[in-house]
């Protein structure tokens, strides 16, 4: 299992986001291998977080949001995200 978190710092993305959830579970739940996606709203950040089978479909997750959001949330100037990944080493 892979996680990849994306933080846009001083974004209000998820904020944005929260009216047009129903193309964003679309876009993301296209994506091969996806496990979970997450999208917070933490104080002035926005963050994601994408469970995946492998590194592969986190790639592909980071894709899909980055043109979703070109596409449709470009003009809010929407930061480039700071993103970590690796494999997931504990759950519950």
């Amino acid at each position: 299992m892979h996680a990849t978190v994306r933080r846009y710092p001083g974004s209000d993305l998820a904020t944005k986001i929260g009216d047009r959830g129903t193309e964003v579970t679309e876009v993301m739940g296209a994506v091969p291998g996806l496990r979970a996606y997450y999208l917070i709203q933490a104080g002035s950040d926005s963050i994601s977080v994408t469970i995946s089978d492998d590194a592969a479909g986190g790639q592909a997750s980071s894709e899909a949001a980055a043109r979703w959001i070109g596409e449709n949330m470009g003009d809010i100037g929407v930061p480039a995200p700071e993103i970590s990944a690796g494999e997931v080493v504990a759950s519950v």
